[in-house]
């Protein structure tokens, strides 16, 4: 039901995953995490990860206060999702600025592409997708079926997402 450390994508040597867990790590069903990946939990974070959330080779999650994942999200290789900046930063009088901590949620059957960074205050809808390499900062609405893309990440287009039941690639001459 759980498996942690797959060697899933060829490119990628086998090395196992890395766990520090001091806060809770909830698993709602099945779910594979791909090997080279590191998950830190805090004493006072909590992962939430959904039923059939597949992530692949090199995530690096760490989690302060609350990241969730919900169910049949697809995480490509070497992302970085954090819930927290590990720092604190102050005006010039010492008064503290903003929040260094914020929850974290990627919605139902979405896909997050490698390389994609994903920081605290993120929220991405169900049935997104997340372009290659995407900086995401903030809460991207609760419209479904979206394309977001950039550095910082912003809504491209409407209507869109990975059918994980129309996915097959077929290549061939063009």
């Amino acid at each position: 039901m759980i498996v942690l450390g797959k060697h899933k994508v060829s490119i990628y040597p086998d090395t196992g995953i890395s766990l520090e867990i001091n806060g809770t790590l909830e698993f709602k069903g099945y779910c594979t995490i791909g090997s080279g990946s590191f998950l830190s939990i805090h004493n006072s974070g909590h992962l939430k990860l959904g039923e059939r959330c597949v992530i692949t080779q090199g995530i690096k999650i760490v989690c302060y206060k609350s990241i969730e994942f919900g169910k049949k999200v697809l995480c490509g290789w070497d992302c970085l999702v954090m819930d927290t900046d590990l720092h604190q930063l102050s005006d010039t009088q010492g008064v503290r600025v903003g929040n260094p901590c914020l929850p974290v949620r990627v919605g139902d059957e979405s896909w997050i592409s490698f390389q994609t960074t994903i920081m605290k205050g993120t929220i991405i809808p169900d049935r997104s997708v997340v372009a290659s390499r995407s900086l995401c900062n903030k809460d991207y609405g609760a419209t479904s079926y979206v394309l977001i893309a950039g550095t910082p990440a912003a809504i491209l287009k409407k209507g869109i997402w990975r059918d994980p039941t129309n996915d097959h690639v077929v290549y061939g001459k063009l």
